[in-house]
């Protein structure tokens, strides 16, 4: 039976503190038996795609893996979405920090590494983790899934000014999706005016807007 999509949500304060600090070398798509988006994978945030296709290494894999088997064995039944969130998180306490792993030669692909991780990926990884244990979705697929919902606008991959590359409209976006709930829209009083201009008017620190096309799209955004 096609599952339905749940509103489970995850309250985040902004402005935030990132939980913790945290190139993929290869091509992957679902193992077999395993891409069944229409039927029963998935499909809450976002409508999912069905062809995702991702870098990613059988270490990664090792790691998801092992990782939600230990978390099922360690937590209650009926754990609080934020309790589970910081069991998951806890087991990545030494796993380094390195920055722009999300860049890749090619074209705009998801990249999955648990290996290596800065703020907004560590939070993407242990977000997406979450939430598919959280509905018992243990699978790889699920998680990628998850993850490109998370990490891109409106949970589609459409080269590289798709991704949710400012944290301000990463929350806005997973808000309107309704993974998460901005708590401080409800405390705070005065608006947070985000005018952002960094990435379109410093192009050149980015191989992929060597593209103006591309430099356009991120204007759009910002």
């Amino acid at each position: 039976m096609k599952k339905f999509i749940h509103k489970q949500t995850i309250v985040l304060a902004f402005p935030s503190v990132l939980l913790l600090i945290f190139l993929a070398c290869q091509g992957s798509h679902p193992p077999q038996g395993e891409k069944q988006l229409a039927e029963d994978a998935y499909v809450r945030w976002c409508t999912g795609d069905e062809d995702l296709s991702f870098f990613t290494t059988e270490r990664d894999i090792f790691i998801f893996e092992e990782t939600v088997t230990d978390i099922t064995y360690d937590v209650e039944p009926g754990i609080s979405t934020g309790d589970l969130l910081i069991t998951i998180a806890q087991k990545f306490l030494h796993t380094p920090y390195v920055a722009h792993t999300l860049e890749t030669e090619e074209s705009e692909k998801l990249v999955i590494n648990l290996r290596e991780m800065d703020c907004t990926t560590f939070v993407e990884y242990m977000l997406a983790m979450t939430l598919i244990i959280q509905y018992g979705d243990s699978s790889f697929w699920d998680f990628a899934q998850t993850l490109a919902c998370i990490r891109y606008r409106d949970g589609v991959i459409n080269e590289y000014p798709s991704r949710l590359h400012y944290f301000s409209e990463w929350l806005q976006n997973n808000t309107d999706k309704g993974i998460l709930t901005m708590v401080s829209n409800e405390l705070g009083s005065a608006p947070f005016d985000s005018r952002v201009s960094f990435m379109s008017a410093n192009s050149h620190l980015y191989r992929q807007l060597a593209e103006p096309a591309f430099v356009e799209k991120i204007k759009e955004a910002e």
